[in-house]
């Protein structure tokens, strides 16, 4: 009996793993916790990519939504108009906990239904991208329910692989108004400002989180940043004339 039913549960998880996620997306119009109505596939039709974050408030759910969020900013300017981010609870009444202030296109509650379609667990985070008019799958976490920074590669590599894929290509980005080095760096940031606008910088770590922000004047300055962990951070620039820059930056101990 012990003999049978091994082979009986691994039967069940992998039928688990591999049955739960559909090849294409499950449409839906809802409105979100501002009141705006959105519907699914009028984006998908009009060519986008479309991420979808299901979870439920938790710490993974933050951590992706953070990630996606500055993922929508670099896309705003390689992909304009290309990308929308979408988190779901599949909690009912959370709107309290409030994700889309992560910088999110928007957010939902009550996505139990949405998030049936994909996946028969409560997942902490479970992460599904569509994209095109063929409504199609293009990326789901369809194997495990916690979000890890190292997914982050393939994520980036499925979407850009579809918009180049159907002809969509990469906008030049124009030359940066401010230059900034050493990078990477110990203490110092140092600012080289082309212009005369005046700008508020944002850094965020790779989970979206501003470990420091503040503004900027003169032609040569200097922000100081010794006292935060060594890793990656995203340094978003923006003008007072309503222009953004974002930088990659490594910190080094």
């Amino acid at each position: 009996m012990k003999q049978l039913f091994k082979p009986l549960l691994i039967l069940f998880f992998v039928f688990y793993s591999t049955s739960t996620v559909l090849a294409q997306a499950f449409d839906w119009s809802k409105t979100d916790c501002n009141n705006k109505t959105w519907h699914l596939f009028d984006y998908l039709d009009s060519n986008q990519v479309v991420v979808m974050e299901f979870g439920m408030g938790c710490s993974s759910c933050t951590d992706a939504a953070g990630f996606f969020s500055n993922l929508k900013n670099q896309y705003a300017i390689s992909y304009p108009g290309r990308l929308k981010t979408f988190y779901m609870d599949f909690w009912g009444n959370t709107c309290g906990v409030n994700m889309a202030s992560t910088g999110m296109d928007a957010q939902f509650d009550s996505c139990s239904a949405e998030l049936s379609a994909y996946c028969s667990a409560s997942p902490m985070t479970f992460i599904v991208i569509a994209a095109g008019p063929s409504h199609s799958l293009i990326y789901s976490f369809d194997k495990k329910f916690i979000f890890d920074f190292s997914d982050t590669v393939a994520i980036k590599s499925a979407i850009k692989n579809y918009l180049d894929g159907v002809g969509i290509k990469e906008v030049s980005k124009e030359k940066d108004i401010v230059s900034i080095y050493p990078n990477p760096v110990r203490d110092k940031i140092y600012f080289t400002n082309n212009s005369v606008e005046k700008f508020s910088f944002t850094l965020y770590d790779v989970r979206g989180c501003a470990v420091k922000e503040g503004s900027i004047e003169g032609k040569d300055s200097y922000l100081t940043i010794e006292t935060i962990p060594a890793g990656e951070y995203f340094l978003n620039l923006k003008f007072n004339s309503g222009r953004t820059e974002t930088k990659k930056l490594l910190k080094i101990n």
